[in-house]
């Protein structure tokens, strides 16, 4: 039997500046940790699988829509949160996604080095 009263998905769905003032509220180091981890471009039925490297590749955005959709994961909490379409103003929102990528992927990788096959 599976029960869900501790799982649980929440949708950051507001202006453009207050889903970055939400974002940024979790992780305000613009680092993730072993309890929050964020990742890109995975769209869904909440927005577009456009990239940052598509993004950084057409500055004018007239290929790639200057949007991106958001999903951090508390692991611990077994928790989500989703943006719909988060809208890239600048090349700081460019730099400040990949920290947190980079960070997000170092952490993840760290929780599962028990785990991993080794070679």
């Amino acid at each position: 039997m599976l029960t869900q009263n501790n799982y649980s998905t929440t949708e950051i769905l507001d202006t453009n500046d207050k889903m970055w003032s939400t974002i940024k509220s979790i992780f305000p180091d613009n680092r993730a940790d072993k309890m929050n981890w964020l990742l890109c471009s995975t769209s869904g039925i909440h927005g577009s699988y456009t990239t940052l490297d598509e993004i950084e590749k057409d500055p004018a955005f007239s290929e790639y829509p200057k949007f991106i959709t958001i999903l951090i994961i508390q692991p611990r909490r077994c928790h989500l949160f989703y943006t719909g379409e988060l809208e890239i103003r600048d090349n700081k929102d460019i730099t400040w996604l990949r920290n947190m990528i980079e960070s997000s992927i170092h952490h993840i990788i760290e929780s599962q080095k028990g785990n991993r096959w080794t070679q």
